[in-house]
């Protein structure tokens, strides 16, 4: 009897503090090799500290101040997307070591960076300024926010769990396609070049010209000059 309690006791021990493995939506992504996800670590913007080294908070500073000298509306775009790749890379580090809670919130703030990029470059546009540069850019490193949205999305089935991960994930994939749908404006067939995230004949119908979005309240930085640069 002592023996049937305790392995009673110790099922009901397992059950109660198993992690659940997280359902997930389905996006229907393929697979992707270590390579292609080293790949695209390296080529992306790279990060210092993660947000739970006490010394994070000055690399939002650093951003923060550098951004509000950004002079125009290109310059501010091509700063915001350098910041939203720095976000999905600590979006995937941070889930890599199960911080769920962190990587969510890196999830949340990559999106928020993605819509004032789209916004900026829209105003850019409405302005007449050149907008070559930054268009270039973002085309050449959107296939690396590619591989690690998708990277993000096959580990969450094995550990994000809670805080809002999924739902953050969700629309961060959704923001990824409304910036490139933002340059298929100025660069057509910018939308064919991803394997893994395709948009549907619905999501591939000509995006407005002019952002309708409120102006977000971010802080304006010097023109970025280097393509990688480290905060």
């Amino acid at each position: 009897m002592r023996i049937f309690l305790a392995c009673l006791f110790l099922a009901l021990f397992v059950m109660l503090n198993a992690r659940p493995i997280a359902a997930g939506a389905d996006y229907g992504f393929g697979e992707i090799s270590g390579g292609q996800v080293n790949e695209a670590i390296e080529k992306s913007t790279p990060i210092r500290f993660l947000p739970s080294h006490p010394l994070y908070f000055l690399i939002l500073v650093k951003e923060n101040f550098t951004r509000f000298f950004q002079p125009a509306a290109a310059d501010r775009a091509e700063f915001d997307f350098v910041l939203s790749e720095k976000r999905l890379h600590e979006a995937y580090q941070l889930e890599t070591v199960d911080d769920v809670k962190n990587s969510s919130k890196a999830l949340k703030k990559y999106s928020r960076r993605i819509d004032t990029t789209i916004y900026q470059f829209e105003k850019a546009r409405s302005q007449n300024q050149d907008v070559t540069a930054v268009t270039d850019r973002i085309i050449q490193d959107l296939q690396w926010e590619e591989i690690l949205l998708v990277a993000i999305e096959k580990e969450s089935g094995f550990r994000a769990n809670g805080h809002d991960f999924e739902a953050n994930l969700a629309t961060a994939i959704g923001k990824f396609k409304d910036l490139v749908m933002a340059i298929e404006n100025v660069k057509p067939g910018v939308k064919n070049r991803f394997t893994y995230i395709r948009l549907s004949d619905e999501e591939t119908q000509e995006a407005p010209k002019e952002s309708t979005m409120s102006s977000p309240t971010v802080e304006a930085t010097a023109s970025f000059k280097p393509r990688k640069v480290i905060y």
